[in-house]
């Protein structure tokens, strides 16, 4: 599976390729993994091992510059649009 088809995995509630916010949070909260969790604090919580400052929660995130402006000119959604189309299941 590609990057994407992954994350799309691990959101979509009823597997059928769209992901809705709900199915976001519903996906987040099913899928809590402790280990994940306290590796996140151990790889990026460097003021305190209990605490992460916003700082340390920005570094966390790592978005591509083309990423964002595709969210804001709506190109974003042309290309999932797209991908899909192209796809067989």
């Amino acid at each position: 599976m590609s990057v994407l088809q992954q994350h799309v995995a691990f959101f979509d509630q009823d597997n059928n390729y769209i992901v809705y916010p709900w199915g976001t949070y519903t996906g987040h909260c099913y899928r809590y993994m402790p280990t994940q969790f306290e590796s996140m604090f151990s790889k990026y919580a460097k003021t305190k091992p209990d605490k992460l400052t916003f700082v340390e929660i920005w570094n966390m995130t790592y978005v591509v510059k083309e990423a964002v402006r595709s969210c804001f000119d709506g190109s974003l959604f042309n290309y999932f649009a797209k991908m899909n189309k192209n796809k067989t299941y």
